[in-house]
C-alpha cells in the first residue's frame, strides 16, 4: 500500500508541475501579446505622412516642411527659418552640384548652431535641425 501511495503522490507532484509550467508559458505568451498590442495601440496615432519638399528659390520654411532638398544647380538659396517651436525638426540637403551654396538664416535674434548668423550647406551636404526654446535651432 506503501508504494502504491507514494506512486500517487508523485503523479499527482508531476501534474501540478506541468499545469505550472503549462500555466506559465500561457502567462508569458499572453503578456507578450497584451505588450505587443499595448505598443501597437500607442504608437499608432503617431504615424503621419512627412513631406519632402524640392526648391530651388529663396523659401521660409513652414510646419509643413520636413524634409527640404535645395536644387541649387541654377543659383544660391537662402532658406530661412520659422520662429521657433520647441521639437520642431527640420533636414535640408543641398541636393545641387554647381558650387552654389544653401545658406540657412535663422529667424530674427534666434540662434543657429550656437550663434545668430546664417549656416552654409555646400553641394551634397545635409543639415538635420531641431529647436529648443533654450538653445535655438541646433
Amino acid at each position: 500500500m506503501t508504494r502504491k501511495l507514494i506512486w500517487i503522490v508523485l503523479a499527482v507532484v508531476l501534474c501540478l508541475i506541468c499545469t505550472h509550467e503549462l500555466w506559465a508559458k500561457k502567462t508569458i505568451k499572453n503578456d507578450f501579446t497584451k505588450r505587443r498590442q499595448y505598443i501597437s495601440s500607442t504608437f499608432s496615432d503617431l504615424t503621419a505622412i512627412v513631406t519632402i519638399d524640392r526648391i530651388a528659390t529663396n523659401t521660409t520654411l513652414t510646419a509643413l516642411h520636413h524634409n527640404v532638398f535645395a536644387d541649387t544647380d541654377s543659383a544660391a538659396i537662402t532658406v530661412t527659418l520659422p520662429a521657433g517651436v520647441s521639437g520642431t525638426e527640420y533636414r535640408i540637403a543641398n541636393v545641387g552640384t554647381s558650387t552654389n551654396n544653401v545658406a540657412i538664416a535663422p529667424n530674427g535674434s534666434e540662434n543657429l548652431i550656437g550663434a545668430n548668423s546664417n549656416w552654409t550647406l555646400f553641394d551634397s551636404e545635409t543639415l538635420i535641425i531641431v529647436y529648443d526654446s533654450t538653445e535655438g535651432w541646433y
